[in-house]
């Protein structure tokens, strides 16, 4: 399977365990072995204590070994 898929695949895991129904955007960095998130709600994807990202991080790590981790950009959507 393509690391990328296994990206979209714990990628979405993830946001369903946050109950986040908004739109997640990521983008891999493969100089430095993290990915960037962009979603207009970073807390619900870290969790409680940082609960959610902590097992994502071992996930992710367990798909690409050389992961480093994720880094979050929050967004805003503009109603018009």
């Amino acid at each position: 399977m393509k690391l990328v898929y296994k990206f979209d695949r714990v990628i979405s895991l993830w946001k369903m365990e946050a109950h986040l129904n908004e739109p997640v955007m990521y983008d891999v960095n493969y100089d430095t072995k993290e990915i960037l998130i962009y979603t207009t709600r970073p807390g619900w994807l870290i969790g409680k204590a940082g609960c959610l990202i902590n097992k994502y991080t071992e996930l992710m790590k367990e798909e690409w070994s050389i992961f480093k981790g994720f880094k979050f950009k929050e967004t805003r959507n503009w109603v018009y």
